[in-house]
């Protein structure tokens, strides 16, 4: 099976969209949320920009194989929910989630 990304879809990063200073052609509420989360969901989700997908955000620009990249940006998403005062369960553990896993390609 192909190693995938585990989002827990929290919705830190949608919440958060705001604060990018990257160009994301997204519409951002006044709260700095993106304009297509509902219900804590991505309203979009099956056709969400390439900013919105963590295998095309960076990737391919990082230098780190797919386990890595993976759990790095993992840890960012914990960070988020910290920021945010999320719910722990929300959060997780990267090193554990990624053991044993060979960086394979989807």
């Amino acid at each position: 099976m192909p190693l995938k990304f585990k989002c827990t879809e929290c919705g830190a990063c949608c919440r958060l969209v705001g604060m990018s200073t990257i160009e994301h052609n997204l519409p951002v509420r006044d709260d700095g949320s993106c304009g297509y989360l509902v219900d804590n969901k991505c309203s979009i989700y099956d056709d969400r920009p390439d900013y919105c997908r963590v295998d095309k955000m960076g990737f391919n620009y990082t230098g780190l194989d797919r386990v890595e990249y993976y759990k790095e940006s993992n840890k960012a998403c914990n960070k988020l929910i910290d920021y945010l005062g999320l719910d722990e369960k929300f959060k997780i553990d990267y090193e554990r989630e990624y053991t044993n896993r060979d960086a394979e390609e989807d």
